[in-house]
């Protein structure tokens, strides 16, 4: 509804494409397509001369959902495939936050469920920084990650938390710095406010070997 009465594509030839992802964000998605349609193969690695030393290594970078996306559009509507992709990481946001809601509090109704997750979704934060998109990505998995390390702390498995921040690390490494100190911080006040006495050395030990080995 928003996009069509603002005239964003589909609907308009106005783009949300601004700021960090007009200077940044879509330039590395230009390199992205060129080295994956060019066949050299030389391209497919970090090079410090693209994008003003921003560029990402390729190989990496094509697990990068948005990329992915992209490379199946022509280069010169790459703006309009991000206008679109947008739409699309919204809503996969929306469904992580249920899905991850519906968890830690089994006891919220599907309508208010519906609502949180909503807001979790479009709070202020998001849309003023959609245009960092590295952000939103993490966006979406940080509510996974925290029900896993909840999961993890309480004794159950450590790979949905490790798969979980080890993709961060690896595709958004400057971004899951962030990620892995909220763990640390909200973490250990988990732990010591929360968390059984008796249980806290094994808290500590399982979030530190689950948050560690995604680090190396």
């Amino acid at each position: 509804v928003m996009y069509c009465i603002e005239d964003i594509f589909p609907f308009g030839d106005d783009t949300l494409i601004m700021y960090d992802l007009l200077h940044a964000g879509v330039p590395s998605m230009y390199r992205v397509h060129d080295a994956w349609h060019s066949g050299n193969l030389s391209e497919l690695f970090y090079n410090f001369t693209a994008t003003g030393g921003g560029a990402w290594d390729v190989v990496l970078s094509l697990l990068q959902p948005r990329n992915l996306f992209v490379l199946f559009w022509k280069r010169e509507y790459i703006a309009q495939a991000i206008d679109v992709f947008l739409v699309l990481e919204f809503a996969c946001i929306s469904l992580t936050s249920s899905y991850a809601f519906s968890k830690l509090f089994p006891k919220l109704k599907g309508q208010w469920l519906v609502l949180v997750s909503l807001m979790y979704t479009f709070c202020g934060f998001n849309l003023m920084f959609y245009t960092n998109i590295d952000w939103l990505d993490v966006v979406l998995c940080y509510p996974l990650l925290i029900l896993f390390a909840l999961n993890m702390l309480g004794g159950k498995s450590k790979i949905p938390f490790f798969i979980v921040l080890t993709y961060l690390l690896n595709i958004y490494t400057y971004t899951s710095v962030f990620v892995v100190m909220s763990l640390v911080i909200f973490g250990g006040l988990y732990i010591f406010i929360i968390e059984e006495k008796e249980n806290r050395k094994k808290a500590i030990y399982n979030l530190g070997v689950g948050t560690g080995a995604s680090l190396l």
